[in-house]
This record gives C-alpha cells, sequence and structure tokens, in this order.
C-alpha cells in the first residue's frame, strides 16, 4: 500500500536531509517514517534506476513573461488609441470602438478600450464649469411708500397709504347711496377681507380689532355679487401694464389646457429620453505614469 504525502511534507524532510537533520527528529517533525526517510535518502545519494523526482518531486518551474490571457488590443491599436486621444481629447470610449471597428477590423468592448487607456497611462478629466455670470439686477419695483413697517393697529396685509389712494376711487361706485351713512370706516372693513384672504382664516375668526365679521361678510358679498371686484382687479391689472410701460391690455392670448392621462405603463420610442452615457462626459487626460509609446 502507498501513502501519498503532501507536498510540503516532501520538501520539509529534503530540505531536512540537505541541512543533515537528525533522521529521528525528521521524522518527528513532518511526520514521516524513519523507513521512508532513509529510503529518501539513499535515493539521493545513489540514484537507481527509480528517478529521485518521483520520490521527491522537484518545485514547480517558473513561467517567464506575461501569464493569463493573450491582450486583445496589439501595439497598432494602442498607437491608434493614442493618435486618437492627442487629436481628440473628448473622444468617448464607444467612438474608440467605432474607430478600431472600422481601422482595424478589430471588434472589441468598452470596457477592453477603457482598460487600454489605462495602460497607455490616460484617465478621464470632467470639464471645468464656466463661472456663472449674475444677471443683471433691476430696479425694485416697491419703494419706501409702498413698505408696510410694523405697527400697533396695523397688519402685513393691511393696505399702505399709497396702496390705499390708488383703490379707494375705484370703490365709491360699489356704494348703495340708499340707507343710512355707512358705520364702519370703508378702508378698515377692506383691511379685514385682506387680512382673512391672506391668513385663510374663517370669517368668524376676524380678530377683535376689526368690524364684526357679519358686517364684513355683508361688505364682501355686495362687492362680489355686484362685479366690483372684477372691475377692480380689471383696473388694478391695467395700473400696473402702464407702470410697466405697456399696453392697457394684453393684445394676445395663449390657451392651455390640462394633458390627458393615459396609461402610465410603456410609451414610444421617439418621446424616451435617451440614456445619457457615463464615459460620454469630460476628457482624456495623460497621467505622470503614462507608459511610453508602442513602437
Amino acid at each position: 500500500m502507498t501513502v501519498a504525502y503532501s507536498r510540503k511534507q516532501r520538501f520539509a524532510v529534503l530540505r531536512g536531509l540537505v541541512d543533515g537533520t537528525d533522521v529521528g527528529k525528521l521524522s518527528e517533525l513532518t511526520g514521516v517514517p524513519q523507513s521512508t526517510i532513509e529510503r529518501w535518502s539513499a535515493l539521493l545519494s545513489d540514484p537507481g534506476p527509480e528517478p529521485v523526482a518521483e520520490a521527491v518531486p522537484a518545485a514547480a518551474p517558473v513561467e517567464s513573461g506575461r501569464r493569463g490571457r493573450k491582450a486583445v488590443l496589439g501595439d497598432e491599436e494602442l498607437t491608434l488609441i493614442r493618435e486618437r486621444v492627442e487629436a481628440h481629447p473628448a473622444t468617448t470610449l464607444v467612438e474608440f470602438v467605432a474607430l478600431l471597428a472600422k481601422e482595424r477590423s478589430k471588434k472589441v468592448s468598452v470596457p477592453s478600450v477603457a482598460k487600454a487607456l489605462k495602460q497607455l497611462g490616460y484617465h478621464k478629466v470632467k470639464p471645468v464649469k464656466a463661472p456663472s455670470v449674475a444677471a443683471p439686477q433691476t430696479s425694485p419695483r416697491y419703494g419706501p411708500q409702498h413698505r408696510r413697517e410694523p405697527t400697533e393697529d396695523k397688519y402685513p396685509s393691511s393696505l399702505t397709504d399709497a396702496e390705499w389712494r390708488y383703490i379707494e376711487p375705484l370703490l365709491k361706485g360699489a356704494r348703495d347711496p340708499r340707507g343710512r351713512k355707512p358705520k364702519h370706516d370703508r378702508r378698515l372693513m377692506i383691511d379685514a377681507i385682506f387680512y382673512l384672504v391672506r391668513t385663510g382664516c374663517q370669517w368668524r375668526a376676524l380678530p377683535k380689532d376689526f368690524p364684526s365679521w357679519q358686517a364684513v361678510w355683508s361688505l364682501f358679498r355686495r362687492l362680489r355679487d355686484s362685479g366690483a371686484l372684477e372691475r377692480l382687479y380689471d383696473s388694478l391689472f391695467s395700473l400696473w401694464r402702464l407702470a410697466s410701460d405697456r399696453a392697457p391690455q394684453p393684445t394676445a392670448g395663449i390657451i392651455d389646457s390640462q394633458t390627458v392621462k393615459t396609461t402610465g405603463k410603456g410609451g414610444l420610442a421617439a418621446t424616451t429620453r435617451a440614456r445619457k452615457p457615463r464615459e460620454g462626459n469630460g476628457i482624456w487626460s495623460l497621467t505622470s505614469s503614462a507608459s511610453p509609446a508602442p513602437s
């Protein structure tokens, strides 16, 4: 029965015999019987018909040169890639693949081209964005007369004196001449309506420094039903256009409608945005560890 010993055991025994280690001690260290070690020693000193290499295997030969698969791109292809990079640094990997297929009839993949560029010492550099230029600032439309300074009896939604001078003449035609004189100040009532629209509170939640909510609601209902609010908006809109050096009324309009919603699945290929390849951005730059150009 033949006992198979590991490569490590055989190497340890061979090393011990060369160094002159005692056979008994060598047997304890390696686990190989003394008779086997003595037989191997005899074969080393007087080789017979059985070669020593069968009993004590030699070390594996060291391969010289490149190991693994053969390079996909040769020197001619690498030279073509280098010339292309120097002429057009913004060439993408997909364009390199098309170039090799056209010039050298070489079908390669994108990773192979990227590996070749790395071998030549090139790396991708993103283009530097141009500094943004600030847009020209126009003069503010609001002046000191339009600013709402915080006071104890005014809210941010309250009208300023300049705004009230525009609105007051437009509200005179909305007053009903019949009946008794108004009990509450008209400007305070308009401030109450603006406060409700601005804050979104309920009619019954109007602050106590305004008139009663029933009176404010009655004024708002009369202005709404009589069309005074629409006329007020149209007049203010025309004044705003005149202040902007424009015609009082627009001369053209755009009719827009909500797009009809269809099924959420699929879609035409022509309307689908093409995926932007990651290798399409940047330019190729030569690093300090670049290899020399192939001859």
